[in-house]
């Protein structure tokens, strides 16, 4: 029985090596990608990540004992999945949307064990298998949330303090100074550290799941609750010390040490306290497994496996495919004409350009009005190239340097159109109000989600061209000013550089 034990075993990982063999081969650009984030320790929200794969080792190791008593068998279920979830990832590497990409390759490595080892097996490395996760870009969606979180959190406690603040967007503005709510100061490494942290440490030492989930919410809200001290106690010695105070140019670490503090508090809490309301479930007669010669080669389960391994290399094979190759752009484009709006003479100095990468043509201009003046922008894709995308979280309206967001960006109705507004300073000069929206294979669109969901259209219509347009008007005093102007330019410019989009497209 034993000899028969090891037989089926060392049969399900020759399968399963085999499987993850051609996954890495074929998703490598993934994975690449992936590691990239791990290997950012400097600045990245993902450092931790091969310390995750060291725990998810480390939890596999630790059901070596239970994994022994048990028997590895084909299971094919899981293949019904992989057709959807490698449909999911193609479409991700057809619109570059990383994401996407990353959660689709974990989801087929945990059907290729499903596959390989059964569903007995798989259930009890489940866990393990989901852990992985806490080292991905999954959580990306929640730090706009969480900075929205932090910024209000703070301002109603400054207002506690009756310390006199003025709240636009992410920006806090007290007597001595502003301070802008930036996505690093979201507080998602905290919420990451803290929700693998104390997911472990339940999943580890709890039996309840009820337990468990009090004590990983607990771990959260601290996360939280450490990330709006830091933000607080950064603006506070601002406002005591003049803007003097160290922590206002060098405050990484302040947060690290509140959290620090919160965590070795929940450890004692969860050592002395949760064990007493915690009780191991009744013990259950365990089932023998008995060899069921699932792994025994035979030409039907032969052809089966083969058609997984065709089926997990298939998506890249399609990627490659439909890929869109470079489109070559006429030379010398300029800006179009824009109704009674003169045209000023072609310059890119002192305009007010999109800082987003990797652009097949980013070009702007000026525009003269009977008393007013704007400019108009357009960044420009022109197909679907991996590591190339209009919707990047590289990509930003300004670059941070020459020029900087004064408020966060909103969404209006004008003139029947949408726009998204954001105000920007610039390091000398007036401040400006930029409007903006994308122009992705022949639609509109200001949210960034449905301008993806354009893309994936575009690709399957051959329309895999993507935009930025965006126009702006500087003021003096109020925002309201170059509001003004903009509603009068807008009605004549949608359309215009709508058209100009399409015609570079050759749509």
């Amino acid at each position: 029985m034993k000899c028969e034990a090891e037989i089926q075993w060392k049969g399900a990982v020759s399968v399963l090596l085999l499987s993850f063999g051609l996954i890495f081969y074929s998703y490598w650009d993934t994975f690449a990608h992936l590691f990239s984030q791990w290997n950012n320790v400097d600045n990245g929200e993902y450092a931790h990540g091969w310390l995750i794969v060291a725990v998810v080792v480390y939890l596999i190791w630790d059901k070596r004992l239970v994994l022994a008593k048990m028997q590895p068998r084909l299971d094919f279920r899981p293949v019904v999945l992989l057709p959807i979830i490698g449909f999911l990832w193609l479409i991700g590497a057809l619109i570059d949307t990383n994401l996407l990409q990353i959660i689709s390759v974990i989801l087929i490595l945990m059907l290729s064990v499903w596959f390989a080892l059964g569903y007995r097996v798989a259930k009890v490395l489940l866990f393990a298998m989901l852990f992985i996760f806490f080292a991905t870009p999954v959580w990306l969606p929640l730090q706009t949330i969480f900075q929205t979180f932090t910024v209000h959190a703070v301002y109603q406690m400054l207002v506690v303090m009756d310390i006199p603040v003025i709240r636009d967007g992410y920006l806090l503005t007290i007597p001595e100074g502003s301070f802008a709510v930036l996505e690093a100061c979201s507080g998602l490494r905290y919420f990451l550290v803290a929700f693998a942290l104390s997911t472990l440490f339940s999943y580890l030492n709890f039996y309840r799941f009820k337990i468990r989930l009090l004590y990983v919410l607990l771990f959260l809200v601290a996360s939280l609750l450490a990330n709006w001290l830091r933000v607080f106690v950064v603006i506070y010695a601002g406002h005591l010390t003049q803007m003097e105070h160290p922590y206002i140019h060098d405050h990484a670490n302040l947060g690290w040490y509140i959290f620090l503090v919160m965590i070795v508090g929940l450890y004692w809490f969860g050592y002395k306290y949760l064990p007493k309301w915690d009780m191991p479930p009744p013990k259950k007669e365990k089932r023998s497994e008995v060899s069921n010669g699932q792994l025994m080669v035979t030409p039907v389960k032969g052809a089966a496996v083969l058609l997984v391994l065709a089926l997990l290399v298939a998506p890249p094979g399609l990627s490659a495919y439909l890929s869109g190759s470079v489109q070559m752009l006429p030379k010398n484009v300029g800006m179009p004409d824009i109704g009674e709006w003169a045209l000023l003479p072609a310059s890119q100095d002192g305009l007010l350009l999109p800082d987003y990468k990797q652009a097949d043509l980013t070009i702007g201009a000026a525009y003269q009005g009977q008393l007013e003046m704007v400019q108009a922008a357009v960044s420009f894709y022109s197909s679907s190239q991996r590591g190339v995308s209009l919707i990047d979280h590289a990509n930003q309206i300004v670059d941070g340097v020459q020029w900087s967001l004064l408020a966060s960006e909103k969404s209006q109705q004008v003139q029947g159109g949408q726009i998204k507004e954001v105000i920007v300073r610039p390091l000398m000069g007036p401040e400006r109000v930029v409007w903006y929206w994308y122009r992705v294979g022949g639609r509109d669109a200001t949210d960034k989600y449905e301008a993806k969901m354009f893309e994936v259209f575009g690709v399957l219509a051959g329309r895999p061209d993507g935009a930025l347009i965006m126009i702006s008007a500087g003021y003096n005093i109020n925002p309201d000013e170059a509001r003004a102007v903009l509603h009068s330019f807008y009605g004549a410019a949608r359309p215009g550089l709508n058209s100009f989009v399409d015609n570079l497209a050759g749509g």
